[in-house]
């Protein structure tokens, strides 16, 4: 079995070569020549830490914005049936499922399946889609429309994160971010 590699940060203690990744350098563990030790482990641990930390914040921001999104779709669909408390638990159970498979499709990816690493699209692409298609009974149940009104809701919400996220890009642009 060849030896699992993955990419560490500049100035990290390493057994292998400078990684293509920006000056990142590979750390060999597993394998016949390089036995797992305390420092692999303690590698994967920080790994492990960072993507649950990268899925609480990603979670977060989702939520928020999905928030206001939904109740905005969802008042100009169904009117008065709409509540931000509604829109608050539609938004959470998506953003959850949402997360949950991207992340997913990164381990099998990435992690399980390292040769797919070519399809860099498909976590977010993939876990979109299945998301689209848990949102449709959502809406439609919490926002009280038919499947019409449920797909009007959700190109409305499209409609207004694509307005959302080109508003953000504006906004680091102007801020020098990007």
């Amino acid at each position: 079995m060849p030896a699992l590699k993955i990419a560490l940060p500049p100035g990290q203690v390493s057994t292998g070569g400078v990684c293509p990744l920006k000056g990142a350098q590979t750390l060999s563990y597993g394998g016949p020549q390089h036995p797992p030790s305390a420092a692999s482990a303690e590698v994967r641990i920080v790994t492990l830490i960072d993507w649950l930390i990268g899925f609480a914040i990603s979670f977060l921001i989702k939520w928020v914005f999905l928030t206001l999104v939904f109740y905005a779709a969802g008042r100009i669909v169904s009117g008065v049936n709409a509540k931000f408390t509604d829109a608050l638990l539609v938004a959470f159970i998506g953003a959850l499922v949402s997360e949950i498979l991207h992340f997913g499709f990164q381990y099998l990816i990435y992690v399980v399946m390292p040769s797919l690493s070519g399809f860099f699209w498909l976590p977010p692409v993939g876990s979109a889609l299945i998301t689209l298609i848990v949102y449709i009974p959502l809406f439609m149940h919490f926002f009280d429309t038919g499947l019409g009104g449920a797909l009007l809701i959700g190109l409305l919400c499209v409609f207004f994160y694509i307005l959302i996220g080109v508003a953000m890009f504006f906004l680091l642009l102007f801020l020098g971010w990007i």
